[in-house]
């Protein structure tokens, strides 16, 4: 697709005297357009510029994961990004930027050492996390989602390969966040997995509390969870994760914003469809990665970080699993059914 616009491009630059009209910004947000003569040696996409910047010594890896705006990535996707982040050198820095390749992003891969930039598309906020032993940022425009989710999944990556099974958050880092005011995901925070797993059979409203609509009330979630022997745990740390990386989005909370809108009944209903595919994108995005923490977490990944023999891809281990497929397409073919609040919570 790239190339194809550098094509575009420069075949208009031909029928205009080597020009193109582009559009600029000015610092006040004042938008004019203007002429600017352009060569094919100007003109590059984002996999010239880096693989120029490799030729010239830069250690700098470019890879491309396209993902759909406002949907889950596919177990390939997830392959993709584990397969890279695992064979990476350990004191690896990785940025995670959405589409548009701007200047500012470049002088910023080019300041770390190792930088292994992957790219899905839109961005401009940038973060790092010090709680791994890599430094994992994001930068975005546009795609929230799908750059929150790819920092999530490379901070799960870097979990396993550097700490082994069972995947888990260092105990200094839960102190410290415990000690700052506990995670950022509000209301409905997860708190313990393993604690509230052991009540799974007495899920019931506690009428002496201010009852809350929360994300454990997702009867699929409770049954992903308790499917793997390490479900529990996985999650736990999953969640964790996701709430260090809420700066620009919390994967959970979203799901939980979506379904709000949706039980609004004075929303209009276009409002409300919108509400729930939003949230059904969310509620399935979350879903695969409880799924592709319960895979880090078991055998089936050892041979990727050389802890063991085993080598299974997200994709073949998840195709062994039907009953997790199906859980996932009961999301797409009925998502109300998840959304809709049961009348005795209100």
């Amino acid at each position: 697709m790239e190339a194809r616009l550098k094509e575009d491009i420069l075949r208009e630059a031909k029928q205009y005297s080597s020009a193109i009209m582009v559009i600029h910004e000015t610092d006040d947000g004042h938008i004019f357009d203007a002429w600017e003569h352009v060569t094919s040696d100007v003109i590059q996409t984002p996999l010239e510029v880096f693989k120029s910047l490799e030729a010239e010594g830069f250690p700098i890896k470019y890879a491309r994961v396209p993902i759909t705006d406002g949907k889950a990535p596919e177990r390939s996707d997830f392959d993709i990004l584990a397969n890279n982040i695992a064979s990476a050198a350990k004191d690896t820095a990785f940025v995670f930027n959405c589409q548009v390749i701007s200047y500012s992003f470049i002088s910023y891969a080019l300041s770390v050492m190792n930088a292994f930039i992957i790219c899905s598309s839109p961005v401009l906020v940038f973060l790092s996390f010090s709680f791994l032993a890599a430094n994992i940022s994001l930068i975005s425009q546009m795609g929230r989602g799908r750059t929150t989710t790819g920092t999530v999944i490379a901070c799960l990556v870097k979990l396993r390969v550097d700490f082994g099974r069972p995947i888990k958050i260092l105990s200094d880092d839960i102190t410290q966040e415990e000690s700052n005011g506990g995670s950022s995901s509000g209301d409905e925070a997860l708190g313990r997995v393993t604690e509230l797993t052991s009540n799974i059979s007495h899920m019931k409203i506690d009428e002496k509390q201010n009852r809350v609509f929360g994300i454990n009330d997702i009867l699929l979630l409770w049954k992903i969870t308790t499917l793997f022997d390490n479900g529990a745990e996985c999650r736990e740390a999953l969640d964790a994760v996701i709430d260090r990386c809420s700066a620009l989005q919390n994967i959970r909370q979203a799901v939980l914003q979506y379904r709000k809108v949706f039980n609004q009944q004075h929303v209009e209903p276009r409002v409300r469809r919108v509400a729930l595919d939003r949230g059904a994108e969310y509620l399935e995005r979350y879903f695969r990665l409880i799924a592709f923490a319960a895979y880090l977490g078991s055998e089936a990944f050892d041979g990727f970080c050389g802890q063991g023999k085993s080598r299974m891809t997200f994709k073949v281990w998840l195709h062994q699993r039907p009953e997790v497929q199906a859980m996932k397409w009961s999301i797409r073919s009925r998502p109300g059914r998840f959304f809709t609040v049961p009348v005795s919570v209100f």
